[in-house]
């Protein structure tokens, strides 16, 4: 597994084309929901802020650690150094893809193809 992967993995929203400037944003879910990801673009219906398009890519903490293991799978796979930049999978619907691998960091775009058609 990654160590401290909560400092060693950047996700990016992949639902806004060639921009990779939207650095997902950790949120807590609402009463007793889980913890998830969402685009900067992100508005909660239960929030205050409406106005403008809400950009709905999330990705929730199961999905996150299945991302996790895919890494450490494929970083550590008995290969020291493995490079993973332009690595691409999906798994359960969520579109993966290595922008970025230097020193045990990675950079992720994630696209969850469920949560957008909603």
């Amino acid at each position: 597994m990654i160590l401290k992967s909560w400092e060693s993995i950047k996700l990016i929203c992949g639902n806004h084309g060639d921009d990779l400037t939207n650095e997902m944003q950790i949120h807590e879910g609402r009463e007793g929901m889980s913890t998830f990801y969402s685009c900067p673009c992100f508005k909660s219906i239960y929030g205050d802020n409406h106005d403008g398009r809400s950009c709905n890519n999330r990705l929730n903490t199961v999905d996150y650690e299945r991302m996790l293991k895919e890494l450490s799978d494929k970083a550590y796979d008995g290969v020291e150094d493995v490079n993973l930049t332009g690595y691409k999978w999906t798994k359960n619907g969520v579109e993966y893809k290595v922008l970025k691998n230097k020193r045990g960091k990675f950079t992720v775009s994630v696209l969850n193809k469920k949560a957008i058609s909603r």
